[in-house]
């Protein structure tokens, strides 16, 4: 029936053309516009359906995998794509099952590399890129620390197609994680470690500055703790290569997740020891940072979790109300900029930064500075100023966003 609609359809739109003559086409009019409008509207129903699902269960796919489309063919309505999460693909069938009349299931539910592929990874790299495509031309996404474990999906030429912790997805080269087992990441997972505490770091091969470098650290970076030699702390990195890194820059990671509590001055506090740190999209690291990157960053260290992007952050904690003079806000909230919504255009978010009272914050642009809506003061900004759109509180109990973690998924 859906070919002989198309074939009506296609009748239509010749005698437009003046290809037909009005005598065939009058037989089959009425046949015609109640045949394409049924097969619009159902169209349009298939269309609606396979959104509503995208909607429930993958919103942003920047965290899930959803890449669905649906189109007709002489056997029925070919569902075909890929998706991460079985129950959407249940509910999806169901529902077009519900109104058409033969839905043939070509939909791939992804749930790992493939048989017998380890679906974990520790990354063993002290930042290691995630990009938009599996290529080092892409766009660089987002990034992860040494030491974090993360989910596999799919493999691709030397990539995988990974999952944080904070749930976001990309490609990462595969030279920049080692491989696992579920029973190997919980393994990582369970064993002593220790977190890096100073912005940036050396593992030494002995515990002598004079040796050569095993791999450079970060702030955030975990490595297993092997025990200390007088000043130092013997590490061993994820890949298993060993070394020394100085005890005054780290700290153990049990006891830093115990006695590490958001604060406005410990936020402000890291916030300003990245001052001058560039200005990269898609850094998330104390090496180089985007606007997010920076807040998550500054968080990460104070022992919250925030979301990987500004407009996603800006759904998280609580909207507070800003008046002329940002009376309102409190050392600590979050600032978003952009584009506020009108009655013809949704709201745009595009950056954000960390409120630090009188009129002041601190935000990765061009680099990590401090800026101010005071006219007055030589740090006015009144770009940013123009585009403020709104601010969010992160800092209240109990917190509406995550601890930090580098668990499963």
């Amino acid at each position: 029936m859906k070919k002989i609609f198309f074939s009506l359809c296609r009748l239509r739109r010749d005698f437009q053309y003046g290809i037909i003559s009005l005598s065939l086409l009058s037989g089959l009019s009425a046949i015609i516009l109640s045949g394409c409008e049924s097969l619009s509207d159902e169209n349009a129903k298939i269309a609606a359906t396979v959104s509503g699902v995208k909607n429930i269960f993958a919103p942003d796919t920047r965290v899930a995998i959803f890449d669905v489309a649906a189109h007709w063919t002489n056997r029925g309505l070919v569902v075909n794509g890929e998706m991460n999460n079985p129950e959407a693909k249940k509910v999806l069938l169901d529902s077009l099952s519900s109104f058409v009349f033969r839905v043939i299931d070509s939909v791939n539910v992804i749930t790992g590399p493939g048989k017998g592929e380890p679906a974990w990874g520790i990354v063993r790299i002290s930042v290691a890129n995630m990009r938009v495509k599996p290529a080092e031309q892409s766009e660089l996404a987002s990034q992860s620390l040494m030491g974090t474990v993360i989910r596999l999906w799919k493999v691709q030429r030397g990539w995988s197609y990974v999952q944080t912790p904070d749930r976001y997805l990309g490609w990462m080269d595969n030279d920049s994680f080692i491989k696992a087992s579920e029973a190997g990441a919980e393994a990582w997972m369970n064993a002593k470690k220790i977190i890096v505490t100073d912005l940036t770091g050396r593992v030494w091969q002995t515990p002598d500055m004079n040796s050569y470098p095993v791999s450079d650290v970060v702030a955030g970076s975990l490595l297993k703790d092997d025990g200390k030699v007088g000043t130092w702390t013997k590490i061993e990195l994820p890949d298993r290569r060993t070394g020394y890194l100085l005890s005054n820059g780290v700290t153990d990671y049990e006891t830093w997740k115990k006695i590490t509590k958001p604060t406005p001055d410990g936020i402000e506090h890291f916030a300003k020891l990245m001052i001058g740190i560039p200005y990269l999209w898609g850094g998330a690291s104390t090496k180089a940072v985007d606007c997010s990157g920076f807040t998550k960053t500054v968080f990460m260290m104070n022992g919250l979790q925030l979301n990987r992007d500004a407009n996603q952050q800006a759904d998280e904690g609580l909207d507070i109300p800003v008046d002329e003079h940002f009376s309102n806000l409190r050392k600590g909230d979050l600032l978003f900029f952009g584009k506020k919504a009108t009655a013809f255009m949704p709201e745009k978010i595009v950056h954000v930064g960390i409120y630090l009272g009188d009129e002041t914050f601190i935000h990765s642009s061009g680099m990590v500075r401090i800026s101010s809506f005071d006219s007055a003061s030589p740090l006015y900004d009144p770009y940013d100023l123009n585009r403020f759109v709104r601010a969010r509180r992160i800092l209240i109990s109990p917190p509406q966003v995550a601890e930090v973690t580098q668990g499963h998924l």
